[in-house]
């Protein structure tokens, strides 16, 4: 049987903390918060185990509590793991440590101090970060914009590969409600307008999470001298979700649109006929040839683009940094 637990009195920041940076700019910190806890019922003192005092009623729950102390807070601080010391001078106390950690994140260390408790979820700022990632995609043109072809003028049956940076935007925010249906319905779409300063169809969304957080509300000091006086209110606890998506940015002209070459084994001899069969002239060969966008033969290579990725107004469903 559970021994019942609480907390008693308000926390201290813990003996240890740290600040570690990376090769990338970026840096992870860690803190700890350090909470008296007393078992309700002294008799019950000596079966008391550590499980019983490090999940006390008071303490922060591991990753869901945000860093709080007094009237400061560390946004998306998260606490990560707690250990429980009991007082051999008294049994009936134990020291809690909760080990905050935030994620990874660009700026300078004072961007990490504890700042004022927000009034509501709408104060928290996102944060975004970025990195970089490279793919390879089929390289039609040289950097002179000449196609790259074989000395007969025919495509490679292996293309040429090349690499393209996309840059890797980090998203995070706090909102009061998050469907889960969400990370489907946001997952793998591409922007339908222009943002964060690039055109529709230049972003895709890769990845979606959402986790339950408490984050701390700051109460209303209240006015005495109004009429009739406003009476102050508590901080408080409020339930959200801490929500999170991958973004990236395609520099290529076309973004994320799915880019070919038009050509079959069919053409039109004019727009609107019905196809026939693509001949070679020389050899009275069924062959493949280049078409333009009515399906007419054309002599040189023609591109199609299709936007096959569904689109989503980013502007609402995601929340940048103001």
């Amino acid at each position: 049987m559970a021994v019942s637990c609480s907390v008693h009195g308000a926390p201290r920041r813990g003996l240890t903390g740290s600040i570690v940076g990376d090769d990338k700019g970026k840096l992870k910190v860690k803190n700890q918060l350090v909470y008296r806890v007393k078992v309700d019922d002294p008799d019950e003192a000596k079966d008391c185990t550590y499980f019983d005092a490090i999940t006390a009623s008071g303490l922060p729950i591991v990753n869901l509590s945000v860093y709080s102390i007094g009237n400061l807070w560390i946004p998306y601080s998260i606490c990560r793991s707690k250990s429980a010391k009991q007082d051999q001078a008294n049994i009936r106390y134990w020291d809690v440590t909760c080990d905050f950690e935030s994620p990874k994140s660009e700026g300078g260390e004072q961007d990490h101090q504890p700042q004022e408790k927000p009034e509501s979820v709408d104060d928290v700022q996102p944060k975004i970060e970025y990195s970089s990632e490279t793919i390879e995609v089929v390289a039609w043109k040289d950097i002179d914009g000449n196609e790259i072809l074989n000395p007969v003028g025919e495509h490679f049956a292996e293309p040429t590969m090349r690499p393209v940076t996309l840059v890797v935007a980090n998203l995070t925010f706090y909102a009061e409600t998050f469907a889960w249906s969400n990370i489907a319905d946001h997952g793998s779409h591409a922007n339908a307008g222009p943002w964060n300063d690039k055109p529709r169809y230049s972003w895709l969304i890769t990845d979606v999470n959402r986790s339950p957080a408490k984050i701390p509300i700051a109460g209303d000091p209240g006015d005495p001298e109004a009429e009739p006086p406003v009476p102050p209110t508590p901080d408080s606890e409020l339930e959200v979700v801490q929500v999170s998506y991958t973004v990236k940015y395609n520099p290529l002209e076309h973004g994320w649109r799915e880019s070919k070459i038009l050509n079959g084994t069919k053409f039109r001899s004019a727009v609107g006929a019905a196809p026939q069969i693509y001949m070679d002239d020389k050899n009275d060969m069924p062959t493949t040839g280049f078409l333009d966008a009515d399906g007419l033969k054309s002599e040189t290579a023609v591109y199609g683009e299709w936007e096959h990725i569904p689109t989503l107004n980013f502007s609402t469903a995601l929340k940048l940094p103001s």
